[in-house]
């Protein structure tokens, strides 16, 4: 079975290798250095309000850019740096930033400058990584203090479980979860998908976009600002004492399956990726 696992990951993840919502299979957010400031490498869509986007100076898919967050003066007033494109609340004024004619400096009607942005996350250990916690139920303030001394930054929520015996279910405690991660001050998340792919006592699964649908809506609906979705693909079976089969029809049927999976998160347009035992 796990040979299979690996086999479909290896595929799947050779079927995205040219497309524009390629994920980053590693839970990341780097520092990144630009002619026009340091900043985060971060979503483009996260960086619209408080910095501006370098494109060029991160790894992974098209939209993670470089998000520069830079203060301005004008003589109408000080502001903050960003893309014309994005929404400003006050007016552009050219001559005040850094880089091309499209970034300008923002400046609000009472002459402050809007809110910066969070501060990043601290520096990743070495090789990169983010240290993340996968949550499938809130943790107590003490969980949070230990692991942010051990530099977890980022938390990783369940949105949505398999439930095979109603044919899965929006994770009950995603948002208990994510508040109380936020309230400890962690401000990088994840969201994953753990579905239903098998059965129990004979309840089929629901469709996959149904399944696709009520995860995504959730964690809207939550207040979650995901860098990534993330699918869980593991493999269980009540021979071995789970309460659902999951992933066992075989090399083939298991293939197709993830293939139709892909493809149904993939059609949400938001960054994602596989998550795994192996």
């Amino acid at each position: 079975m796990y040979r299979q696992l690996i086999t479909i990951l290896a595929l799947l993840t050779s079927l995205t290798t040219t497309s524009p919502t390629n994920p980053s299979l590693l839970f990341a957010r780097a520092a990144c250095s630009t002619p026009y400031g340091a900043g985060t490498c971060a979503p483009t869509s996260s960086c619209t309000t408080g910095g501006f986007n370098v494109a060029g100076y991160c790894d992974g898919a098209a939209d993670i850019q470089c998000c520069v967050s830079k203060t301005c003066t004008t003589s109408s007033g000080s502001g903050m740096c960003m893309n014309t494109e994005d929404d400003c609340s006050g007016e552009f004024v050219g001559g005040a930033c850094p880089g091309p004619d499209s970034i300008k400096c923002c400046v609000g009607g009472g002459g402050d400058p809007p809110p910066p942005p969070p501060p990043p996350p601290p520096p990743p250990p070495s090789g990169g990584e983010v240290l993340a916690v996968d949550l499938s139920a809130a943790q107590s303030s003490s969980f949070w203090t230990c692991a942010k001394e051990k530099g977890f930054t980022k938390a990783v929520p369940r949105g949505y479980s398999q439930a095979c015996g109603s044919g899965g279910q929006v994770d009950p405690n995603m948002a208990a979860a994510y508040k109380a991660a936020s309230a400890m001050g962690i401000r990088n998340f994840d969201a994953y998908l753990y579905p239903c792919t098998g059965t129990s006592n004979g309840v089929a699964c629901k469709p996959i976009q149904a399944q696709i649908d009520a995860f995504v809506a959730a964690v809207d609906e939550a207040g979650i600002k995901p860098t990534h979705l993330w699918l869980d693909i593991e493999p269980s079976s009540t021979a071995d004492g789970a309460p659902c089969n999951s992933w066992q029809l075989g090399a083939a049927g298991n293939e197709e399956l993830a293939k139709q999976w892909v493809a149904a998160i993939k059609a949400t347009g938001r960054p994602w990726g596989i998550y795994a035992n192996a």
